[in-house]
């Protein structure tokens, strides 16, 4: 499938967008934050471009997004954190800049946190050790700088089974 992703108008009944794996191009519309019962929202691997649009913030029923593979730049949204149901947040392979945002720590039920292979810089945020349910933490292959926070590391006592901090 080609093309790009058409503006979308407001709908409640749609609850999964599985729109991965196709070569699809042009930027994430900003209107997707209308489909205000999305769940699962799926873009992974296609030839999109732009930023990752602030008004995601507002699809408070979603509780996997993966955006990883599809070319997204500039920083991420910090209105991600009012996603309090999320639970897998992949981000991985993009060309995304900036820090990582602050408030991740009030998204209480993640578990799956993937920002590898960006352009993030910055130190990581020792508030990600507030996570308690968090299993996986992917933040390798950025420019991450700094000390490894010892609150993260308070996870493997808890929850956390794979840390990747590597190519830093």
């Amino acid at each position: 499938l080609n093309g790009t992703i058409p503006n979308f108008k407001p709908f409640n009944g749609l609850t999964k967008l599985y729109l991965n794996d196709n070569l699809l191009t042009g930027s994430i519309p900003e209107s997707i934050s209308m489909l205000s019962s999305l769940t699962v929202l799926n873009m992974t691997q296609n030839n999109l471009s732009g930023s990752i649009p602030a008004g995601i913030g507002k699809m408070t029923s979603l509780e996997r997004m993966y955006l990883s593979n599809i070319s997204a730049s500039g920083s991420i949204p910090y209105q991600l954190k009012n996603l309090e149901d999320l639970k897998a947040f992949d981000f991985r392979n993009n060309a995304l800049t900036g820090n990582i945002p602050e408030g991740l720590e009030e998204i209480k039920g993640l578990t799956f946190l993937y920002l590898g292979n960006n352009r993030l810089a910055g130190t990581i945020p020792s508030e990600i050790g507030l996570l308690d349910d968090l299993i996986e933490l992917d933040i390798s292959e950025n420019t991450l700088t700094g000390t490894f926070p010892l609150e993260i590391s308070l996870l493997t006592q808890k929850s956390l089974v794979v840390i990747e901090i590597d190519r830093n």
